[in-house]
Order: C-alpha cells, then sequence, then structure tokens
C-alpha cells in the first residue's frame, strides 16, 4: 500500500430563477458544456469546464460529475527572454520557436460532482499540483453562464461559495456584535423549511432580487439577534452573504461568510482508490453538512 494523499474540497449553491426543477440544473450544465467556452482568469491563467457524465446519486436523483480544466494561455505577440544571453530573444531566435496552438502548458484539472438536489456542486480544490480554488470555479461558471445563450433560457445564475461552518455562529458569537449585516439573494425553496420558502415567495411577491437587513448596535449595548434574525442569517450564509463587526472600541474585528470558504479534508490512497469515487463518498458528507 502506497504513501496517502491528502484531498481537499469545497463547494458552491448554484441558483435559477424558477422553476427549479432539477432537470433544468442538468440541462443548465450540459448546454454550458456544449459552450466549449474558455474564461479568462488571474495573469496568462483560463478555465474551462472539462468532461461532463450524467449519473444517479443513492436516492435516485440525477447527478453530473465533471472536471474543471486551468492552463495558461501564452500570448506569442509578447516579448520573449533568452536567459543563456540575459537579454530579450531576437527576431531570428523567435522564428525558432513553434509551439502547435492546441497544446496549452501547466495543465491542472481537479473532478466535481454537482447534485441536482439540492443544486450544490463540490469539488476537490487541490491534490498534489493540481489546484483550482472554488473561487476560480466560480469565475468560470459564472463566466460560461453569463453567455447570452444560457441566460435567455434560465435567466441569471447566482454562485455562492459555502463558508466554513463555524464562520456564522463566530460572528453571532462575537463579543459586543457592533454591526450585522445580511444579504440574501432568493433561495431555491424547493429544499428549504417553512422559513425559507415565507422568505423567498415574499421576495418573489416583490419583484425582489435581493433581501438586505443592517443591525446597528445602541451605543455600548451590542446586537443580540433574534431568532428570526438568525434563520435570515442561515440562509445568507449560502443564499448570499453575513458579515459582522464586534469588539471594544479600538479591537474590533470584522468576520465575513465570504472571506472563510468551507474547506473539508480527506486522505486517499491512489493505488486503491479512485478519485472520482472518493470525492462523491465526502461530497454527501458535505451535503449533509450544508444541511444540518
Amino acid at each position: 500500500m502506497g504513501r496517502k494523499r491528502q484531498l481537499q474540497f469545497g463547494a458552491i449553491n448554484i441558483t435559477m430563477p424558477a422553476p427549479h426543477r432539477p432537470e433544468r440544473y442538468i440541462e443548465l450544465f450540459h448546454r454550458a458544456g456544449e459552450l466549449d467556452k474558455v474564461v479568462k482568469l488571474k495573469g496568462d491563467w483560463v478555465g474551462k469546464l472539462g468532461t461532463l457524465r450524467d449519473d444517479k446519486d443513492a436516492d435516485g436523483s440525477a447527478i453530473i460529475r465533471g472536471e474543471f480544466y486551468k492552463y495558461i494561455e501564452l500570448d506569442s505577440t509578447r516579448d520573449w527572454f533568452n536567459v543563456l544571453k540575459g537579454k530579450p530573444a531576437d527576431e531570428r531566435e523567435l522564428d525558432q520557436i513553434s509551439i502547435p496552438e492546441h497544446l496549452k502548458p501547466h495543465f491542472q484539472y481537479v473532478p466535481f460532482v454537482f447534485f441536482s438536489k439540492g443544486h450544490r456542486l463540490v469539488m476537490i480544490i487541490r491534490d498534489k499540483e493540481d489546484v483550482i480554488s472554488a473561487a476560480q470555479a466560480v469565475t468560470i461558471l459564472r463566466g460560461i453562464f453569463a453567455s447570452s445563450e444560457l441566460v435567455a433560457i434560465f435567466g441569471k445564475i447566482d454562485l455562492v461559495i459555502e463558508p466554513s461552518r463555524d464562520t456564522l455562529e463566530k460572528i453571532l458569537g462575537m463579543p459586543r456584535l457592533r454591526t450585522l449585516e445580511i444579504v440574501v439573494t432568493p433561495p431555491n425553496p424547493d429544499d428549504f423549511e417553512e422559513f425559507e420558502r415565507d422568505l423567498f415567495d415574499d421576495m418573489a411577491s416583490q419583484r425582489a432580487s435581493s433581501y438586505q437587513l443592517t443591525l446597528q448596535e445602541e451605543e455600548g449595548e451590542g446586537l443580540a439577534p433574534s431568532d428570526k434574525v438568525r434563520k435570515l442569517a442561515r440562509v445568507a450564509q449560502s443564499n448570499g452573504k453575513v458579515s459582522g463587526v464586534g469588539g471594544a472600541r479600538g479591537k474590533t474585528t470584522r468576520l465575513s461568510t465570504t472571506e472563510h470558504p468551507l474547506i473539508e479534508k480527506a486522505h486517499y490512497d491512489p493505488d486503491v482508490e479512485i478519485r472520482a469515487n472518493v470525492l462523491l463518498v465526502k461530497a454527501r458528507e458535505i451535503l449533509q453538512q450544508i444541511r444540518n
């Protein structure tokens, strides 16, 4: 048995306007894959959706197993440097460069699984040299989902990186919570409790694209969020954001769910285990954690 490798995982909540049928999410991914769109990341890096494969979860609901790709898009028109001569390459040297357009350097890829029931995507974000963060995955998906062909069919797609599950409790439990800001984008009402359904219906009836609540302490008192506000914050951590400022004057701390993404870890032996299967098992654990 070889040495076990550590995997790191992240998760993304993906929501679309009504109707919220699971098959529409599956269609969204298939149409997105067909576009074969390359999205610019930071620097010379670009990313795209890789292979997509339909599958079924243990309860029979539809899932998609897929991959994110990342590589460097070289700009051959920019200057090249000759490290042997210690100066820019001349025209003769540039003429010797021949890299086929279809070959891309520094290729990395990670698998993901998308659950149509619950509309969550769980992905490996790090496996040795293969690193694609949840934020990079959101950039890739947002760039693809914003394509006019998809917007015309599905409308605006919202993506929220699932935060570390203890971040919200840290915000609400801050000593002398001075300010609490909650921003909610419409949650899908099909997999939530009565409070979330009522919130969605209320926002829909007012044609609201977001719901914002800001609470400011009475001087020196500190906030005491009600049960209703706590429930609203719970929805917002996966459908928007929650931030808070607390602490004594001059020693205040600011926390936000957007700055502390969920990162889970697991180890596996590549000699006896398949990475994609390890992902699926861990993804189910993460979904359960999110629902709780």
